[in-house]
């Protein structure tokens, strides 16, 4: 295949869609040399003189037009392609902001491995002025600067100024990664207060943008760290207003996302201490029924029973900020009381940290346990237990209940 062939693929109708890019390349470079007629002395005294032209060379001079029309599809297979290949791996170097720029513009679900790959041939890092030049997503963003945080100062002082300058929108983008709402005003609102609150807490904790870490996707809420506190930035609960408890944890934020113009709730953020995760060998199931059993006795169930949302307090359960504790007006939080002092669970203690399925027994809420919860399990036992059915099964309750009738 000569440059004239190689092109009449590239741009033919039947690669308006990029499919064919990919295959063409492979082909193209499945031959060791290509030719191409464009010597005139040479046919001038030889009219068979053909001046061999490598495929690298077709590559090289047509570049930005191959990544303009390879779908996005066959991107990574393009990179891998070219990267497997010493002259082609320079090339790709010479010209990798267009390959930067081709990756950014683009929706394609990969970008990540994508962004890896170019990592480890040094060239996020050889471009990172560009790269936050360059009106970079948010999303794209973070995963370019995950890789290269900590790298050296330089860069983390780059990375810096960048969050910082674009706080807002950062903000902004915590906010549209959980909340699912079709209206950009909203979210632009919320930015500003979000960025306000997010830049107290990295001044309280002494912390910078650079430290802010994302540890948690649940169902509801994405979670980021700062410092020792959590931030948690998600859907509207299920219920605002619960009951409180001593085996709650006790945030320190807690406020609904109202959309002004409807009074509707559209999501929630929440700011706690940070607790530790248990570790396997402390998922005593006896232990969790306890906890379970405790907020029963007191007219409350929770629904979303997991060990997943259990923590070990790091300090004694009270809100803190700047190193002092704070006494948070319950009806902030959504909490109805505050907590008696000596309610108040010491350092090392499980604490409840997902506040979303808390219910008062009394308030007759249709209640929905989580199938992947031990919740339809602990109530069958509580039931159980309450009523002297211990060691029954729910099939052996049934039975009883309809021969009573």
């Amino acid at each position: 295949m000569n440059e004239k062939e190689f092109l009449k693929v590239i741009n033919s109708e039947s690669n308006k869609r990029g499919r064919y890019t990919y295959k063409t390349v492979c082909e193209l470079l499945s031959t060791e040399l290509t030719t191409n007629r464009i010597n005139f002395i040479g046919r001038l005294f030889n009219y068979f003189k053909k001046v061999p032209k490598s495929a690298e060379e077709i590559i090289d001079n047509n570049f930005e037009l191959i990544f303009e029309k390879v779908n996005d599809d066959d991107i990574i297979l393009l990179i891998k392609l070219l990267l497997a290949n010493k002259t082609t791996a320079e090339i790709i170097k010479a010209n990798s902001r267009i390959v930067l720029q081709r990756i950014i513009n683009s929706s394609m679900d990969d970008k990540d491995e994508i962004y890896k790959l170019l990592h480890k041939h040094y060239l996020l890092e050889e471009n990172l002025e560009y790269i936050l030049q360059s009106n970079i997503p948010m999303e794209d963003f973070f995963s370019i600067s995950d890789l290269l945080k900590g790298k050296n100062e330089e860069i983390d002082k780059n990375i810096e100024l960048f969050m910082i300058k674009n706080k807002e929108k950062i903000a902004k983008y915590f906010l549209m990664k959980k909340i699912y709402y079709n209206k950009e005003a909203f979210f632009e609102n919320y930015a500003t207060t979000l960025s306000i609150r997010i830049d107290e807490l990295l001044e309280s904790e002494k912390c910078k943008y650079t430290d802010i870490k994302e540890i948690g996707y649940g169902t509801y809420s994405n979670t980021y760290q700062i410092g020792t506190k959590v931030l948690k930035i998600g859907e509207n609960r299920q219920v605002y207003d619960i009951p409180n408890h001593r085996r709650l944890i006790q945030p320190l934020i807690r406020t609904q996302l109202i959309d002004k113009d409807n009074g509707l709730s559209v999501g929630c953020i929440e700011v706690e201490d940070r607790v530790r995760k248990l570790k396997m060998r402390e998922r005593d199931k006896e232990k969790l029924y306890a906890i379970y059993k405790e907020l029963r006795d007191s007219g409350i169930i929770w629904t979303d029973v997991k060990f997943a949302n259990v923590g070990v307090l790091l300090q004694d359960n009270k809100p803190s900020l700047n190193g002092q504790t704070i006494n948070v007006t319950p009806n902030l939080v959504g909490f109805d009381r505050a907590l008696d002092e000596e309610e108040i669970l010491k350092e090392g203690e499980w604490v409840i940290i997902d506040l979303d399925c808390i219910y008062l027994e009394s308030d007759n809420h249709d209640i929905e346990y989580e199938i992947d919860g031990l919740g339809l399990e602990f109530d069958i036992r509580y039931k159980n237990e309450k009523e002297g059915n211990v060691g029954k099964t729910i099939t052996d309750i049934e039975f009883d209940e309809e021969r009573d009738k």
